[in-house]
């Protein structure tokens, strides 16, 4: 049976199982001595002559074994090297050398955003006014115990 993209997995899967048995026969072998040849179980050689899934690296293994596994350069044609037609082939970044380190900004090198805003760099000096805060007192940088405020008598 030629096996095409109209057969069911299951009948895909028959199929590669039959042509593992004509192959595993045509060895004079057991599924004991294609098991112990390929490095898999003799139940992972059953499952695969029945048509059941099995893992793909034991599939690779089991055509190994059986001198199979050079008709899989067929199977996936490399493509293009190239890009399509058109299409710009990428630019390759020089590789960086990790001993040097990167240059300082220049006196005239601005930060901008997205959208050409310029950028704060760095943090803000302290005493520095925030402009996100309500204006309100700062709270302390950390708490001390017995700072509470005395509580008004109600």
């Amino acid at each position: 049976m030629q096996i095409s993209s109209l057969l069911t997995d299951e009948a895909v899967l028959a199929e590669l199982g039959a042509r593992l048995t004509a192959a595993r026969r045509a060895h004079a072998g057991t599924q004991e001595s294609l098991a112990a040849a390929a490095g898999v179980s003799i139940a992972t050689v059953g499952r695969a002559e029945a048509g059941e899934a099995i893992s793909l690296p034991d599939l690779l293994r089991l055509l190994r074994a059986v001198d199979g596994l050079g008709g899989l350069d067929g199977l996936l044609v490399p493509g293009p090297t190239t890009p399509a037609p058109g299409v710009a082939a990428p630019q390759v970044m020089p590789a960086c050398d990790p001993t040097t380190t990167p240059p300082e900004p220049s006196a005239g090198f601005v930060l901008r955003d997205n959208r050409g805003r310029q950028r704060t760099a760095g943090r803000r000096a302290r005493g520095a006014i925030d402009r996100r805060s309500s204006g309100g007192p700062k709270p302390p940088d950390r708490f001390i115990w017995g700072d509470d405020p005395p509580a008004a008598d109600a």
